[in-house]
């Protein structure tokens, strides 16, 4: 369920690209497939804290943040270059 929703999240933030919504999509995009990683990955915060590596788990979930960042991001830019495509002007 969890990756059903991711995808029709990457979409949603395609589709604001493409209707030219403003780029705070971009953040709600990304802080909600954030939220969902975050959600995913939980179950390992015991497995690394009970072999002390609470800082790689620290570094994976800042890394998380980032890949979330970085895919709705380019989902909102892939939607805003169909829409200059097909208008054919850029404004």
């Amino acid at each position: 369920m969890r990756a059903a929703t991711a995808y029709l999240t990457i979409l949603a933030t395609s589709v604001a690209g493409l209707l030219g919504a403003p780029w705070v999509f971009v953040i709600v995009g990304a802080c909600l497939l954030s939220l969902l990683s975050f959600m995913q990955h939980r179950h390992y915060r015991a497995r690394f804290a009970a072999v002390s590596m609470n800082d790689v788990y620290i570094g994976f979930e800042w890394g998380s943040v980032g890949a979330s960042f970085a895919s709705a991001l380019a989902s909102y830019i892939l939607g805003l270059a169909v829409h200059y495509v097909m208008l054919g002007s850029f404004h």
